[in-house]
């Protein structure tokens, strides 16, 4: 089996806490149409969708117009509004910055956020700079659960599937990272811990516990 030579990580829910934002953003969204706020149970079914399949999803839940412009204005400054308040690494995220800077591995990002998104996040924590390579759903034709952006990543960074690992929070994001040939790790957040994420390698509870089965292989040269 391969060496890992590279990691590929999620964004939202995984190096930073924006699911809880999106949540409050859609319910924002939903008042000003005259919609109840969406449940618990509601908002985990969205979690890691494309825009047009969140959308749809959406559309089935609540009374809303064909045509997701004027919402999405809406949910798009108060996600932002909670961003600049709240913005900060899940635990975890710097240690496995370390890691993966001192074992020399090529890093990138695969998320369906936007790339203005990605990259206000990423600057925002102070780890833009260890990615090699950052992939947005808007730049390949479908976003996760599709591979098309772990494959754009893998392409970006030089690397097969079988020479990295990729690292989601959710269903959606494990599903589009074993599409694409990938062995995943799962760390779940609140809003994902009850999806059915049995497709990943492993669970872990944070970073920390992905970042020490990382180190470990790295240390002892195993293969993933």
């Amino acid at each position: 089996m391969a060496r890992i030579r590279g990691v590929i990580l999620d964004l939202d829910g995984l190096l930073i806490d924006s699911e809880m934002w999106s949540w409050q953003a859609h319910n924002a969204a939903l008042h000003a149409y005259g919609n109840a706020p969406l449940t618990l149970d509601e908002v985990r079914r969205l979690v890691g969708l494309a825009n047009e399949d969140e959308w749809k999803t959406l559309r089935a839940m609540r009374e809303l117009p064909p045509e997701r412009q004027e919402y999405q204005v809406i949910a798009r400054e108060s996600f932002i509004a909670y961003r600049d308040r709240s913005l900060a690494p899940m635990p975890g995220v710097r240690e496995l910055m370390s890691i993966v800077s001192t074992a020399n591995l090529r890093l990138a990002l695969a998320s369906n956020s936007p790339l203005p998104s990605i990259t206000a996040a990423l600057t925002g924590i102070g780890i833009r700079t260890y990615f090699a390579a950052v992939t947005s759903g808007d730049e390949v034709p479908l976003g996760k659960p599709a591979p098309d952006v772990y494959l754009k990543a893998l392409e970006r960074i030089g690397l097969q599937a079988e020479e990295a690992i990729a690292i989601e929070d959710s269903q959606v994001g494990i599903r589009a990272a074993t599409s694409a040939g990938l062995i995943c790790l799962a760390v779940p957040n609140e809003l994902t811990i009850a999806q059915d994420l049995s497709a990943a390698h492993q669970q872990f509870t944070s970073l920390h516990g992905a970042g020490a089965w990382l180190a470990e292989r790295l240390a002892e040269g195993l293969p993933i």
